[in-house]
């Protein structure tokens, strides 16, 4: 650990700068530092560190409410504070968009699932949630990512993912950043939209702007396109969605053409 690695672990972590203060010598060598430097910072004003702990704190907490905005704007105080407990162990908190903010959407998801599911045992809403930004951030690293395979069987484009859920999710988090409270939720739902789901959408990420969008599928459709993983080729997709292969091989060109899969089909194009 360096020194402003040190300094940057002091300021989140209250229980490591009571060591550091006990014993400037013996932290020094139980953590490899150079007792000098140890020394110095011990010796810097506690009303002072407290201060710029809680600036940093207050900055981190921020990056994850807005990497996290629906989530947060759901959870009820308790659940915030539980929640922001439970994202603040990761050492680095990134603006978003990258696989630090997919790691902390994760433990975000753990946490969650410890609270007592829905009546009838469905997954709560917000746990939903939390999976779901979760993916957003997973789909606009993926779109930021340096290009990697060479598109050979049909698999889904750089930062698109395909998801499917029991609630009309893209639907509730846009209702929710727009201020609906969440007691209101379901009546908003309803006003928009009778039908009962399930729902299927392509999430499509961009990397400049970062932003995410959603585009709703019909059944069949995201039926075929969930099994393009880059594993199976055309004649076993038609198989499994039990499409012609002529039908499923005019679809899969389409989806090309709109940048929801890759595919290198064999032979001419």
């Amino acid at each position: 650990m360096n020194g402003q690695r040190l300094f940057a672990e002091l300021l989140v972590r209250p229980e490591l700068r009571a060591e550091l203060r006990a014993d400037p010598g013996a932290f020094a060598r139980a953590h490899g530092l150079d007792p000098a430097l140890c020394g110095r910072i011990a010796g810097l004003p506690e009303p002072g560190m407290e201060l710029t702990t809680g600036i940093t704190q207050y900055e981190r907490r921020l990056r994850v409410t807005t990497v996290f905005p629906a989530t947060f704007a759901l959870a009820d105080s308790a659940q915030r504070e539980a929640l922001l407990r439970s994202a603040l162990t990761h050492p680095r908190l990134s603006r978003g968009g990258d696989a630090a903010a997919v790691e902390v959407g994760r433990l975000l998801a753990k946490a969650a699932a410890e609270w007592a599911p829905e009546a009838g045992g469905g997954v709560s809403l917000l746990a939903e949630m939390v999976e779901f930004e979760t993916l957003c951030e997973e789909a606009l690293a993926s779109a930021r990512a340096l290009p990697g395979r060479v598109p050979g069987p049909p698999a889904p484009a750089p930062g698109v993912l395909f998801v499917t859920s029991g609630r009309p999710l893209p639907v509730i988090r846009r209702l929710l950043l727009g201020g609906t409270p969440p007691a209101e939720l379901a009546a908003a739902v309803a006003a928009e939209s009778a039908d009962e789901g399930p729902w299927h959408y392509a999430l499509r990420a961009e990397a400049r702007p970062p932003r995410t969008r959603c585009h709703r599928l019909p059944a069949r459709l995201a039926r075929l396109l969930t099994y393009c993983d880059g594993t199976r080729g055309l004649p076993e997709l038609a198989t499994l969605t039990e499409l012609p292969e002529p039908t499923a091989e005019r679809t899969l060109r389409t989806m090309v053409g709109r940048g929801l899969i890759t595919w290198r089909a064999a032979g001419p194009e």
